[in-house]
């Protein structure tokens, strides 16, 4: 495997090798927040009180791949979470109104970038080219997305 500013070492049985010092290692962040609260709100007249919270976590850009390839760095990012509900007071009931990811901010949880295992072509006699592929994994919030939770205890 061959990749940017690797080097055949005699060292290392002419193997390819890259020097890494100094670089970003993969999935590490340099920078990773997180910042939450919630506000409770008494509701005298109603057998319940209300909440309301938001979360923020922020994450700086994010290279995935050892070889420092720059086609699998992600941007920085921030997520926002926003929740609504009501809570009975003796703590036998909550219902939840969520918004996960509120301002719709995509991301990705992975980057890999790679040359595909075979060669394609659309139909033959055409000469088949070696085809660069990149793989996007999206996390479960990487789009909005609104529900409704429900707790009880007994």
């Amino acid at each position: 495997m061959q990749g940017p500013g690797c080097y055949q070492s005699p060292e290392f049985n002419n193997t390819n090798v890259q020097d890494l010092a100094g670089k970003t290692l993969p999935n590490a962040p340099k920078v990773k927040l997180n910042l939450g609260g919630q506000l409770d709100v008494p509701l005298p007249a109603l057998p319940f009180d209300g909440f309301v919270a938001a979360t923020t976590r922020y994450q700086s850009r994010t290279q995935f791949s050892l070889n420092q390839d720059p086609n699998t760095i992600r941007g920085a990012y921030s997520i926002t979470n926003l929740t609504f509900g009501a809570a009975d007071r003796g703590g036998r009931w909550k219902a939840t109104l969520f918004v996960d990811n509120l301002f719709d901010r995509q991301y990705a949880a992975g980057l890999n970038n790679s040359i595909a295992n075979s060669t394609w072509s659309p139909k033959a006699p055409n000469m088949p080219h070696a085809v660069n592929t990149t793989e996007w994994l999206p996390p479960r919030d990487w789009h909005r997305y609104v529900g409704v939770r429900a707790d009880v205890t007994f």
